[in-house]
């Protein structure tokens, strides 16, 4: 597998992760060396994302999806258990009300969509929020 030649620093609680799925420090490419178990854990990763997108699992609008990334100002700093009550933590958000009537939404419509998702669904819309937020500082 082709690389890039960086060199990415991984914390030890991650290379036990790993090291659980066979990872092991070896030069050269071998199924079990740490850049391909890597590869596959992000492969994973990356499937279980785009299979749990809330828009296709449980056909949330755009509107509501628009809304809910609109609502994560940094999604990339929420606990598991932030992502597990995620429609707690839009109840809280000041600007809820403001932001679902300027978009046609009633809130509690919102709230009972968010509370329906499966954890995988809300990971994956956080994952979305994320990358909106990149794309617009990119824009920036």
């Amino acid at each position: 597998m082709p690389g890039l030649g960086t060199t990415v620093l991984i914390p030890p609680d991650d290379i036990d992760f790993l090291t659980r799925r066979g990872a092991r420090s070896q030069r050269g490419w071998s199924p079990f060396s740490r850049s391909a178990v890597l590869h596959r854990t992000m492969q994973t990763h990356r499937l279980l994302l785009e299979h749990c997108d809330p828009r296709k699992t449980r056909g949330l609008s755009e509107d509501m999806h628009l809304l809910a990334v609109g609502l994560l100002p940094e999604p990339w700093t929420l606990s598991r258990f932030e992502v597990q009550h995620l429609a707690k933590r839009f109840a809280l958000s000041p600007d809820l009300a403001a932001e679902a009537g300027g978009a046609g939404i009633e809130v509690e419509d919102f709230l009972a969509a968010i509370t329906a998702l499966t954890f995988p669904e809300k990971l994956a819309l956080v994952d979305q929020a994320i990358q909106a937020h990149v794309a617009e500082l990119r824009r920036q």
